[in-house]
């Protein structure tokens, strides 16, 4: 999943190869432009029809998220009468600028999650982004009220981030450049190192073994 920012102009690209019999791969245009379709959280966004003809096989169209969550991408297109469709999945999350004012909240009631992230070569890594949403309705009430929002931060030009949650509640911790998702709960203290939030956390992709049962047979 890509992670986008609210507010901020999408370029959207469309491939359109095929492979011959022999193994040989080839770009081919389609019969006419292709559509792309968006929709936010299932609801209709979006859909565009006059995208560019970049090159043979190579579209792209250009859009923009006015509000934070999950866009569905559908490309839908014809190649010599046969219809085809392809999907991407796009996050917005919302600036950590445009939040810079809002009112903080009880230190008593939330907890930081605080990281701080370089790249390969050991050099701070700035706009990477943080998220935690919570899971149900159920892990949405607290006893500061009802969480009807997520959190969201980004790291700074010296690799820091600190995201703050309230207290006990369960969601998905979501890193965008390292493309890690975890189910955690966020526990009663101050602050919590999110490397180790996110250690402790559920895998929602690992594989689970089943547990085998021996039943005992009836003579």
């Amino acid at each position: 999943m890509a992670f986008k920012t609210v507010g901020e102009e999408t370029t959207t690209s469309l491939t359109i190869q095929f492979t011959t019999e022999a193994g040989a791969e080839y770009l081919i245009n389609a019969d006419a432009t292709p559509t792309l379709t968006i929709t936010l959280e299932g609801d209709p966004f979006s859909t565009v029809t006059d995208a560019t003809n970049d090159s043979t096989g190579e579209y792209s169209a250009a859009w923009t998220p006015t509000s934070g969550g999950e866009y569905l991408l559908t490309w839908s297109f014809v190649v010599e009468g046969t219809s085809y469709e392809t999907t991407e999945t796009i996050f917005a999350l919302t600036d950590a600028s445009t939040s810079a004012t809002e009112t903080s909240a009880d230190p008593s009631t939330v907890c930081a999650l605080t990281a701080t992230f370089v790249d390969a070569g050991g050099l701070a890594l700035e706009g990477v982004y943080v998220r935690f949403s919570v899971g149900t309705t159920a892990s949405a009430l607290s006893s500061i009220g009802f969480v009807a929002g997520d959190a969201t931060a980004v790291s700074d030009e010296s690799g820091e981030v600190s995201l703050s949650v309230v207290r006990g509640a369960t969601g998905l911790l979501t890193v965008s450049d390292v493309g890690i998702v975890r189910r955690v709960t966020i526990p009663d203290a101050t602050t919590k190192d999110l490397f180790d939030m996110l250690a402790e956390g559920e895998d929602l992709l690992e594989v689970q073994e089943l547990e085998l049962v021996d039943i005992p047979r009836r003579s």
